[in-house]
């Protein structure tokens, strides 16, 4: 098959670990064709810096194309509208068996759903990460969500297969704000690749001896960019107040530095806390593969999927999207002392914790491989 992923709004950035990443080289891994369609900006060193057109061959032997928005009055509005007129004579070039829309919005939905009306046996399936806490915060920005990009929307619809929604936030989102009816909905979580349990045994014992852990040691994580939403605060103070030496936390990521004043202070006093700073996607999952419980009491993060993927036990702040995809396998908190008592609770009883992990593993492979989630679109 020819695959195409239509990435216009996403940024892609080679070597990264995300959803954008994963899907194409699961895809060329299986033997087809694989095209990504992007803009022309990209994650340099961790910001976001315009990198330029392009067209080349990446890793995998996937085609990666950048193009430039048309201009539209303004840079606002330019990025707005998202219209490429390059899109057509790509899709004639290429000729998709297979769409991946990436993020529902924008004027190209339109092109790639007339492309799919005079070619009727393409697959087209555009997926969605917008909810009403990362998207359509304003005013203003609500209108041009559900009007004008709910025009372009509604116009390509009838020609999608169905609209992937990665959790339930994202499928309120949706419902409320272009009137999708469930019928085409279907649930597409981000994910991570499997890691085999000799692996995790393996990194468990990595970080064991790097660290000079006791072996039955209960090995925490917590990630990603420690804003106050984050709640590493709230976090670090719980895990402090548990007294047990077997008991770790390694944080990695980045601070911000109105919050180091608060967070280093809280690491450089306890000998059972380790800041690892960033990583990269190898380091992270490394690590997370020697990890008994991932820590995310806060704010939402993709570091979550590839932590079960890797045989983590989770804590998780109780969104309603993290309650439907692990039901009740998972320790669920929302205030320090919900966190102190999971810590009491692991403390007390390790078998607890091994169980969790084994089904919690379970879910990983039957709701978050990106090996199955990318076969998705070959159907």
């Amino acid at each position: 098959m020819n695959i195409l992923h239509m990435d216009i709004n996403c940024h892609y950035t080679e070597g990264m670990l995300y959803q954008d990443n994963a899907l194409p080289k699961v895809n060329a891994d299986d033997g087809h064709n694989v095209t990504i369609i992007t803009d022309v900006y990209a994650y340099v060193n961790g910001k976001l810096e315009k990198v330029g057109v392009e067209d080349k061959i990446i890793s995998g032997g996937i085609r990666l194309i950048r193009v430039e928005y048309d201009r539209i009055l303004n840079d606002f509005v330019t990025r707005k509208i998202q219209k490429v007129s390059k899109i057509k004579k790509l899709l004639e070039e290429i000729r998709p068996d297979s769409i991946l829309y990436h993020g529902i919005c924008g004027y190209e939905l339109m092109d790639v759903a007339a492309y799919v009306k005079n070619n009727p046996h393409v697959l087209f399936y555009a997926d969605s990460h917008e909810d009403f806490f990362n998207t359509a915060r304003t005013p203003i920005a609500k209108f041009a969500y559900k009007y004008i990009h709910g025009y372009f929307v509604k116009k390509a619809l009838p020609y999608i297969k169905k609209v992937l929604y990665l959790g339930e936030d994202v499928k309120i989102y949706l419902k409320e704000m272009y009137s999708i009816s469930d019928d085409i909905l279907e649930f597409y979580p981000l994910g991570g690749f499997i890691e085999e349990e000799k692996k995790q045994l393996q990194m468990r014992q990595s970080l064991i001896e790097e660290f000079n852990l006791p072996q039955d040691a209960i090995i925490c994580a917590h990630s990603g960019k420690m804003d106050a939403a984050k709640k590493t605060k709230e976090l670090l103070e719980a895990f402090e107040s548990v007294d047990d030496e077997r008991m770790y936390m390694f944080l990695f990521g980045s601070i911000p530095d109105d919050m180091k004043s608060v967070i280093m202070p809280l690491v450089e006093k306890s000998p059972r806390v380790f800041f690892l700073g960033w990583k990269n996607n190898k380091e992270l999952v490394d690590i997370l593969d020697g990890v008994d419980l991932y820590c995310q009491p806060g704010s939402m993060s993709a570091t979550f999927q590839v932590s079960v993927c890797c045989g983590c036990a989770t804590m998780l702040y109780p969104s309603i999207s993290y309650k439907k995809m692990m039901g009740r396998e998972s320790f669920f908190v929302e205030t320090k002392e919900n966190i102190k008592n999971v810590f009491i609770e692991i403390s007390r009883d390790r078998k607890c914790l091994n169980d969790l992990k084994a089904r919690t593993f379970e879910i990983a492979k039957q709701q978050f491989d990106y090996v199955k989630l990318a076969r998705r679109i070959y159907v």
